[in-house]
């Protein structure tokens, strides 16, 4: 990747700096290189945002936190996504459930979704690594249903580790799921899914893997602001490509100080918003008092050297 130069955002101000023929922008910066002890500096996995299509997700997946730790958000509103393509609807919602002897269906609607996909979810999963013979990572598809109950948009949440083959196969599988009015009257539905080898990861968390797994979870939370910037880009319905890497220096509290952005290339415009949201993203109290995120997000990257 070329070295294009770099910018900072100051959090406070918003105060952009660019600087094109010197890596040292007039604005204050952390560089990365700069890890003291007494904090706590956090690398994350490439963050993919893809506008058209879908298929944002981390490359790898975060340290198991501690139990009970959320790894996927409250689903944001309906527009946070509004560009995502709707997926194929199976016609017809029914107005009740029910077994094949007759008797009424229970479950709730999500532990109806949850069993009405785990064999299509296994297959596309199974699909998009069979190259790597691995099937590690994890997903929440959200769906998102009409007043009648039918499926009008899934979405991705906090999806990681898995090919993005998958996780659009995912959502369209979720995408041909029935529902009821009654359900939709509760909101949109979240299914779960993950995915481990045999072995699976029997490592015991540690306090320092609960943290990381938070700057995962924050960094989450900024997607539909990133999905923003890519719509004020987009030319003529193309995807505009950037990629970054972003350090952001935390104080006691988590609040993001500085944003320190280098290298990146791409599409500036992109970039340089990118940089302001991530500016404002709220971090977990960093353990030691201060710390630093270290995060590159790639925005609609090319199928071709991707899983």
């Amino acid at each position: 990747m070329r070295r294009l130069g770099s910018f900072a955002v100051l959090s406070a101000s918003t105060l952009l700096s660019w600087s094109c023929g010197s890596s040292q922008p007039d604005a204050k910066v952390i560089q990365i290189k700069d890890v003291r002890q007494g904090t706590m500096d956090v690398l994350v996995s490439d963050l993919e945002i893809r506008g058209l299509g879908g298929g944002d997700r981390f490359a790898e997946c975060p340290p198991p936190g501690e139990l009970g730790q959320a790894w996927a958000p409250t689903p944001f509103g309906d527009d946070a996504f509004s560009d995502s393509p709707a997926p194929v609807a199976a016609p017809g919602a029914p107005d009740a459930t029910y077994f094949s002897d007759g008797r009424a269906d229970r479950r709730t609607a999500t532990e109806r979704a949850v069993e009405d996909t785990l064999r299509g979810f296994k297959a596309c999963v199974r699909r998009g690594t069979a190259r790597e013979g691995t099937h590690q990572g994890r997903a929440a598809i959200v769906v998102r249903l009409a007043p009648d109950g039918r499926v009008v948009r899934a979405e991705e949440y906090a999806a990681c580790g898995l090919p993005v083959e998958s996780i659009l196969c995912m959502k369209d599988v979720a995408g041909r799921l029935k529902f009821t009015a009654e359900d939709a009257a509760r909101g949109p539905i979240v299914i779960p899914a993950v995915f481990t080898d045999r072995a699976g990861d029997n490592r015991r968390p540690t306090s320092r893997d609960a943290y990381v797994a938070s700057c995962y979870f924050a960094l989450e939370l900024v997607r539909p602001a990133l999905h923003a910037c890519e719509r004020s880009v987009r030319v003529n319905l193309r995807p505009v490509e950037a990629r970054a890497t972003f350090t952001l220096s935390l104080d006691a509290d988590g609040k993001v100080q500085n944003a320190h952005v280098d290298p990146w290339s791409g599409n500036k415009d992109l970039v340089e918003c990118a940089a302001k949201a991530l500016a404002s993203a709220r971090f977990d109290k960093p353990p030691e008092g201060k710390g630093s995120v270290t995060a590159r997000v790639v925005f609609n990257p090319r199928t071709t050297g991707y899983r």
